[in-house]
């Protein structure tokens, strides 16, 4: 997710401290491990991405830049918490960075009420880190928007979530809806600024 809470509570007790709203910026490799992943594979890119737990944006940065060949895209995050886009607003700034498009808003909220628009022309591209702690719930939302829409979507998700297909809740997700790839980054990911975590991580 652009820079929210982040897929990661289960490693946290070995590096530092919890953290109560389940919030940790996406680290920039793991974002950027996406973005080129994505352009290498649609060279045209979409004409909107967005990421509807987007903290401070984090995940929405590398697409600032547009590839060549790109149009540049149009971007949207959503977040919950006031506080969060307010340090959005003041760390795009001061990274000399175009104006942060994070507004607040409700992303499951979002997928929901956009599900019935099918055949909108060019594709957008939904992208998120959730909240590890709610992981079930984003990934079902962004499914069954990605169902009614027909456009794609790339969720950050511990890798063990992703292999673990006889999980109560997860059948769906594994035999319904499996991933048309899965990107696993070679490295552990620093969440919170100590150590790596634990675990390791897929798109």
């Amino acid at each position: 997710e652009g820079g929210r809470r982040g897929a990661v509570t289960a490693g946290v007790g070995r590096h530092g401290p919890g953290n109560a709203s389940d919030f940790y910026p996406t680290p920039p490799a793991a974002a950027w491990a996406l973005r080129r992943w994505w352009g290498q594979h649609n060279p045209e890119g979409p004409a909107r991405v967005i990421d509807p737990c987007a903290g401070m944006g984090c995940l929405l940065i590398p697409w600032t830049v547009p590839r060549a060949g790109e149009d540049a895209a149009e971007l949207l995050g959503l977040e919950g918490e006031a506080a969060l886009v307010a340090s959005s607003r003041r760390g795009w700034v001061e990274a000399d960075r175009p104006a942060s498009p994070v507004r607040q808003g409700d992303g499951l909220a979002w997928l929901a009420s956009s599900e019935d628009r099918a055949g909108h022309g060019r594709a957008e591209l939904v992208i998120a880190n959730p909240p590890f702690s709610r992981a079930d719930e984003w990934v079902q939302a962004v499914v069954a928007w990605v169902k009614a829409t027909g456009s794609p979507a790339a969720v950050l998700l511990r890798s063990q979530w992703i292999d673990d297909g006889n999980t109560k809740g997860r059948g769906e997700y594994r035999h319904g809806s499996a991933p048309w790839a899965i990107l696993r980054l070679p490295w552990r990911i620093r969440f919170n600024g100590a150590g790596a975590d634990s675990c390791t991580y897929a798109w």
